[in-house]
C-alpha cells in the first residue's frame, strides 16, 4: 500500500472534476477496498489471500485514464 500511495497519491489538478474522479476511482477506491477486506475478515498484509487481492486491485488501476487526467492538469 505504501508503494500504491507513492505511485498514485500525489495527483493534483486545477480541474475539480478530475480531482473528484481521481478520489472516486483511485484513492477512494483503494480506501474502500481495504476497508471491505477488513470488514470481511481478510488481512491484506498477513494473509496470502489478502496480498493476492491487493495485487489484483493494483493491477486493475486505470493507468491510461490517470495519465490522461495528469496531462490535462499539466495543460490547465
Amino acid at each position: 500500500m505504501e508503494d500504491f500511495y507513492k505511485s498514485y497519491g500525489d495527483f493534483f489538478s486545477p480541474i475539480a472534476s478530475d480531482m473528484d474522479w481521481y478520489d472516486t476511482n483511485v484513492t477512494g477506491a483503494a480506501r474502500n477496498f481495504i476497508n471491505e477486506m477488513y470488514k470481511n475478515g481478510v488481512d491484506p498484509l498477513r494473509s496470502a489471500e489478502g496480498r493476492s487481492l491487493v495485487q489484483q486491485f493494483v493491477n486493475n488501476i486505470p493507468v491510461g485514464e490517470i495519465n490522461k487526467r495528469k496531462q490535462a492538469a499539466a495543460a490547465a
